[in-house]
């Protein structure tokens, strides 16, 4: 992985930043993680944070409810603080750790949604008839394509939208997914029918 996706940390925690994700990197975490730290570290320089501690102010500063915020985006916030003063408490530092039961049980709790086999078959069924348009002419096979791939493999979204010509076989029925969780490739197998699609 470039280490040009790795923020450079400027506040008075920059080492502790540093070192935390430098032992997260090591362990496979993504960069979008580091990148949610460097909001951090910028907020503690906006705030003119000084100490190599982290103070219960501080987090709870951080932590606070925005205008127009959804709890799962504060909770996430919350476990980044958790994860912060867990590394900082391992290493000998001053640090205020979030309670673990912050909200009601419901509330920020992610629920699935399961799609019945009908509901699948009539979004299929209008990606198929998506309308033609002049600028993108080969929207409507590209979409219907699309949504086969990620029905029928499971891939993530963004997995999907990274596919390049050459990561898919169709001698052998197989995608190749490249930097996918972990940072790892693998190869995930199609249906006959998504083959031949």
């Amino acid at each position: 992985m470039s280490t040009s996706k790795w923020p450079v940390f400027i506040s008075a925690l920059a080492p502790v930043l540093t070192e935390l994700i430098a032992e997260q990197q090591a362990l496979g975490y993504h960069p979008k993680e580091a990148q949610d730290f460097a909001r951090f570290d910028r907020f503690c320089q906006a705030v003119g944070h000084t100490t190599l501690t982290l103070p219960q102010e501080l987090v709870e500063h951080w932590t606070a409810t925005q205008s127009g915020e959804t709890e799962t985006n504060r909770q996430r916030r919350i476990t980044l603080m958790r994860v912060l003063a867990s590394f900082m408490l391992r290493s000998g530092l001053n640090a205020w750790m979030y309670p673990q039961k912050v909200t009601p049980r419901a509330v920020g709790r992610y629920v699935p949604y399961i799609f019945t086999r009908q509901e699948i078959a009539a979004l299929l069924t209008a990606v198929d008839h998506c309308p033609a348009d002049p600028r993108s002419p080969n929207r409507g096979p590209v979409l219907s394509t699309l949504f086969c791939v990620l029905y029928g493999t499971g891939l993530r979204a963004g997995e999907a939208l990274q596919l390049r010509h050459c990561d898919v076989n169709v001698e052998t029925g197989t995608l190749h997914i490249r930097n996918a969780k972990g940072h790892k490739d693998r190869r995930v197998p199609l249906h006959p029918a998504l083959q031949t699609a």
